[in-house]
């Protein structure tokens, strides 16, 4: 039987089954064709990405390229690199499609997918996205993320060499630029693709607070306006109108395809389609290994539901996303499993799960249910770095710090927005904001005769290097209440968003306080 298997996939391979949609290919791609050259951000970024050189060792992965010191041993290399020719294209093409700041003038990154309507330029460069032949929505490999992984890697060495030359202002623009232009990715059509363009936008705004934190410890060069500037970029209704962003709608499309492509209308799976096209989706292109798939497809093709089912399904799940997407991130609704986390028996769904899924590029598995959460955390984290440059903003000014988090409205901010982790928030009405306090000034004592104490508080980076930090009256704490909803007292933190113990520090940063950490083992000598 198995053998039977083999030859009928054989014969499958790249098959086109009669009447098999075309349609959603270019129902996704409809919405780029009207957009205009001159608004087209891939046009100018990804030129400028083809001859880009490859980092240095220090520099070559996202978290050393964050954490590396200015003047470390490895630093030359690292400047040397991102002062060349091919790099400084790239960041004159990044700020390029990140001037206007406006989104109703704003650049889109606007590339189609496929092949069909690229240039034989654009394709051998290999920054486009594959969708194979013939193609499949749910086939699509991104091939020139990698391209954007290395441009944040750039990014953040020159935002540390601009500190280090004294230009701290200009290093939090460079980092809002590339908030900026996460904004137009996480606007793109597939899952896979909004979340690098979320992860981006996070990733910018934890810079930014370091950054600040590196100036904050160092000389102190941004003036006040210059924090001023960021926080006004930062503000609601102005940072790259994020909240304007909808659910991805591109992987419905791709299972729509999908369903199109396998399923007999009105009937059941068409077994060799169907064997054929999973071992394509699931071998990624290398054939030994569809071999090695073919008995897994072949034992759940039988299982599979109906053509109405599979609809129906398609539908429960796509509308347990977007019903809820412009629902408050505490509404009660959101407390409830989405329909795609409730499936009895996922092995008999495939052409819809298989299009919902997808891999990151740190191998991570998620699906559309995890942009919920980044979204929440993207918004923990402008709300976080705005208020704690109002903080510092306040202290640059006076040298003081302000009393309470409400002191710095409305000179810095207009309005204190809340912490969208705490779950006090279910209340009606109720709006707690993030926790501020100066250590040893804040410290609360029975009385007179006892002193004060700074504020001890053990930090987890991330990387298994956990440490512990003491803060005293020179320094400021803001934290989330993190992902279990209660405030902890800032005596465990992280930036994990799945914690479910300890709070969400956002001031002092953590990349900061890790940097020092690792400087003080001699990690960087």
């Amino acid at each position: 039987m198995l053998g039977r298997s083999f030859v009928v996939i054989a014969a499958c391979l790249g098959a086109v089954t009669p009447g098999f949609a075309q349609g959603p290919v270019s129902d996704i791609n409809s919405r780029y064709a009207v957009m205009a050259p001159e608004r087209r951000s891939e046009r100018i970024l990804l030129p400028a990405l083809a001859s880009f050189e490859a980092a240095p060792i220090g520099a070559d992965r996202l978290d050393s390229a964050r954490l590396l010191p200015f003047g470390s041993p490895g630093w030359d290399a690292a400047e040397r690199w991102t002062t060349a020719a091919p790099q400084v294209a790239v960041l004159d093409a990044l700020k390029q499609v990140t001037e206007q700041r406006r989104y109703e003038q704003a650049m889109v990154f606007a590339q189609p997918y496929g092949v069909a309507n690229l240039s034989p330029d654009t394709i051998e460069t290999g920054l486009y996205t594959d969708l194979g032949d013939p193609p499949l929505l749910a086939a699509a490999e991104h091939l020139y993320l990698p391209a954007l992984d290395r441009l944040q890697l750039l990014v953040h060495v020159e935002a540390t060499r601009l500190v280090g030359a004294g230009e701290p202002a200009e290093a939090v623009d460079l980092l809002l630029r590339l908030a900026a232009f996460g904004r137009q990715m996480a606007d793109r059509a597939m899952m896979r693709e909004a979340d690098w363009g979320y992860e981006a936008m996070v990733d910018a705004l934890r810079r930014v607070r370091d950054v600040v934190y590196l100036d904050f410890l160092g000389e102190r060069l941004m003036a006040p306006d210059d924090i001023r500037d960021t926080v006004d970029r930062l503000d609601p209704e102005e940072f790259i109108a994020y909240s304007r962003l909808g659910f991805p709608t591109g992987n419905q499309l791709a299972a729509r395809q999908l369903i199109d492509r396998v399923y007999a209308e009105r009937g059941g799976v068409n077994e060799p389609v169907f064997l054929s096209t999973m071992i394509r989706l699931s071998g990624g292109g290398k054939p030994l290994w569809r071999f090695a798939e073919a008995s897994r497809w072949a034992g759940v093709a039988d299982g599979q539901v109906d053509w109405f089912r599979i609809n129906e399904v398609l539908t429960e799940v796509y509308s347990g996303w977007t019903g809820r997407w412009n629902l408050d991130p505490f509404d009660p609704v959101l407390q409830l499993p989405f329909a795609i986390e409730t499936v009895q028996n996922p092995e008999s769904i495939v052409a819809v799960l298989a299009p919902m899924t997808f891999e990151t590029s740190d191998g991570r598995e998620m699906s559309g249910s995890e942009i919920f959460e980044l979204r929440t955390l993207l918004d923990v984290e402008r709300i976080g770095t705005r208020q704690a440059l109002g903080v510092v903003g306040q202290y640059y000014e006076h040298n003081l710090y302000p009393p309470t988090l409400s002191s710095i409205r409305p000179r810095w901010v207009r309005r204190i927005e809340s912490d969208p982790y705490n779950t006090n928030r279910r209340i009606a009405a109720a709006t707690p904001p993030l926790t501020f306090f100066v250590p040893v000034r804040d410290d609360y004592v029975a009385n007179a005769n006892e002193d004060r104490e700074p504020h001890r508080m053990q930090v987890f980076p991330g990387d298994g290097s956990n440490f512990g930090v003491t803060l005293f009256a020179d320094q400021f704490v803001l934290y989330s209440a993190g992902r279990n909803g209660a405030k902890d007292f800032a005596e465990r933190v992280s930036q994990d968003r799945n914690a479910l113990l300890g709070d969400y520090l956002i001031w002092p940063p953590v990349l900061g306080l890790h940097r020092l950490h690792l400087q003080d083992l001699g990690e960087f000598d």
